[in-house]
């Protein structure tokens, strides 16, 4: 369909086609979601998703300061947000408070993201280790505050706070160091020291039980449960084991003199 639609006239002079604004209506102007309907999208979700309420109860010690952070900072975007409509002005300010009340979800979202992932992240030791200390199990403060300077095959698992009976949300940190630095932690770490058998110790009915373990490098001295998780490559027997057994779950170190390999549990 053209613009310009033909004029019929017998007056040479006058043009033969003339503009036809109607050729071409005006569109109507498309409708931009808006950050109510945002919001309300966002509340939905996490009704019908609960995933703000686990992710709270997994590192429920920080979590509530996070979760009282964004409440309030939500509650400020609200008022304002409310006024600005009402008066008209101050959108600036309503643009920087509603960056800040979406920081503040992001921002309570990071413990539970750091408590999950980052397990072969050895940069982010520190920050994950604060978490779970401080967000999940006081337990945390057995595990060293800083990592060797020689930290090779680096693996960090823990666990969050959770909903059930009997439950205990443990750690996991297994590296490859210097043995010098074994004697250094050992002492800081403390405890019942065992030294287990080396398979030259061993009887014959000793090794042929261990053919049957899933872990068959591992001696008994080490919790199952532990080696479920870390999965040791290292022939373990003869390494020293030291378990503290101070409150009602056990924290343990193992050292492996000959390998440099270290394994903590909580």
């Amino acid at each position: 369909m053209s613009l310009f639609r033909r004029q019929s006239t017998a007056d040479p002079a006058e043009p033969k086609f003339v503009y036809d604004p109607e050729a071409y209506p005006e569109e109507k102007p498309k409708k931009l979601i808006t950050w109510g309907a945002v919001n309300l999208i966002v509340v939905l979700l996490h009704i019908l998703f609960p995933i703000g309420f686990f992710a709270g109860i997994y590192t429920l010690d920080i979590s509530w300061i996070l979760f009282l952070l964004a409440l309030f900072s939500n509650l400020i975007l609200g008022a304002v947000s409310l006024s600005v409509r009402q008066q008209g002005t101050g959108r600036k300010r309503l643009h920087i408070l509603r960056v800040i009340a979406i920081d503040s979800v992001l921002l309570y979202y990071v413990p539970f993201a750091v408590a999950v992932g980052f397990q072969e992240m050895r940069w982010m030791y520190p920050v994950k280790r604060f978490v779970y200390a401080h967000g999940v199990s006081g337990y945390g403060a057995v595990l060293p505050k800083k990592l060797p300077k020689t930290c090779e095959g680096y693996f960090f698992r823990t666990e969050g706070q959770m909903i059930a009976q009997d439950y205990h949300p443990s750690s996991y940190l297994a590296f490859y160091t210097d043995p010098a630095e074994l004697d250094r932690l050992a002492a800081e770490f403390g405890g019942r020291r065992t030294v287990t058998k080396t398979l030259d110790e061993m009887d014959d009915e000793e090794r042929e039980r261990l053919s049957y373990l899933d872990f068959p490098n591992c001696p008994e001295e080490i919790p199952p449960f532990v080696v479920g998780r870390v999965h040791p490559a290292e022939e373990l027997h003869g390494a020293v084991v030291y378990v503290r057994s101070d409150s009602y779950y056990s924290k343990g170190l193992v050292l492996d003199y000959d390998s440099g390999y270290v394994i903590y549990w909580t």
